[in-house]
């Protein structure tokens, strides 16, 4: 049983409006000398396609669709079995997932968007390359899971004050991983006990259970489902039959999680020069609580969430810094994940925040 208590609309976060400013500067002001976190690429333009607004739209909707497809089939094919200790007999689910990821990844091929390989992101940033290849740079092709990160480039276009701005976004995601306890850069896996094993009573277990985020790195309340805990043991014991057994109780859980990291760079017309100005990052998982007891019986409940930082894969914010003239790096994050039980913290569960490309391991 599955519960959406977020929901991310990826594609609402651009409008191509022309906004108007009064301030008067000229176009090449701000980048008449490389800033400390720019980027030269000559190739750019063969390298990665210039999209329209409607185009990169399409572009990320895609990419959401594809990463979520993906962790859907390895949970589906992988977690069944290890986690929940069942056989997921559905083979036809695994086939349907399999064939929409292949439509999916067809589609982006057909807009010219690939992921890149890890030779391609050290030639995007120049590292161990001669000057010559980094002038060279071919197209990149669909690569095996390199890193446990797969990269997707997307170069568009946004007007701001009278100029056509290039925005160079590196879209980061997990690229799975077949051993779903390993713990690879940009997801996570953890295990944990919500109640050990005792006689409970149902009042026990009549507080309220909450999902909150800190967005921001600062505490917010959270926007997800606030509900007793004994709704959900509800929906797949009978109560009377779970409490009042002769074995005891145990509520085990699992938090499961995949983060998307948006990297935006700005390039002004007549320049190579791309800024870095901002990070911002998604992530999305589940979690799953196992209400068992002692003999080895037990039935779980999986609550779905989706969270995102402020300004995420937002390209208007960082190009109207750029305009401003401020190129201060911008980082946006999710920041930790909380199970709140009766108004108190049970656990936290955080991610590993790569604010550049480059900090990322095996980069």
């Amino acid at each position: 049983m599955k519960r959406i208590i977020g929901v991310l609309v990826l594609v609402s976060i651009l409008v191509s409006n022309v906004f108007v400013v009064s301030a008067k500067k000229e176009v090449h002001e701000v980048n008449a000398k490389p800033h400390e976190n720019s980027i030269q690429i000559k190739e750019i333009d063969t390298f990665v396609p210039l999209l329209s607004p409607s185009e990169r739209i399409e572009v990320l909707g895609l990419i959401e669709e594809v990463e979520k497809n993906k962790s859907a089939f390895i949970d589906k094919s992988i977690d069944e079995k290890v986690v929940r200790n069942q056989i997921f007999e559905d083979d036809l689910e695994i086939e349907k997932l399999e064939r929409s990821i292949k439509e999916l990844e067809s589609e982006l091929n057909s807009l010219n968007i690939m992921p890149m390989k890890k030779e391609d992101i050290d030639a995007l940033f120049g590292r161990n390359l001669s000057q010559e290849q980094i002038e060279i740079m071919s197209e990149p092709s669909i690569p095996n899971e390199t890193n446990y990160v797969r990269f997707y480039p997307v170069r568009s276009t946004y007007s701001y004050g009278g100029t056509s701005y290039e925005v160079l976004e590196i879209i980061a995601t997990c690229s799975g991983y077949k051993n779903t306890k390993l713990q690879v850069p940009f997801q996570t896996y953890e295990t944990f006990i919500m109640f050990p094993e005792g006689n409970y009573s149902s009042s026990e277990f009549g507080d309220i259970l909450e999902f909150a985020s800190a967005l921001g790195e600062v505490t917010v309340p959270s926007a997800f489902d606030k509900v007793p805990l004994l709704n959900y043991v509800a929906e797949i014991w009978n109560l009377s039959t779970y409490f009042n057994s002769t074995h005891d109780q145990v509520v085990d859980g699992l938090f499961r999680a995949r983060q998307t990291m948006s990297y935006a760079y700005v390039r002004e017309p007549g320049t190579n020069w791309y800024t870095h100005m901002q990070s911002s990052e998604y992530q999305w998982g589940y979690y799953t609580f196992t209400f068992g007891l002692s003999n080895g019986t037990a039935e779980s409940v999986t609550v779905n969430f989706e969270i995102e930082s402020d300004n995420f894969a937002d390209i208007r914010k960082p190009v109207r810094a750029y305009y401003a003239g401020d190129l201060t790096l911008e980082k946006y994050k999710c920041g930790s994940m909380k199970i709140k039980y009766d108004g108190s913290t049970r656990e936290t569960f955080s991610m590993p925040y790569y604010s550049e490309v480059t900090n990322i391991p095996g980069v």
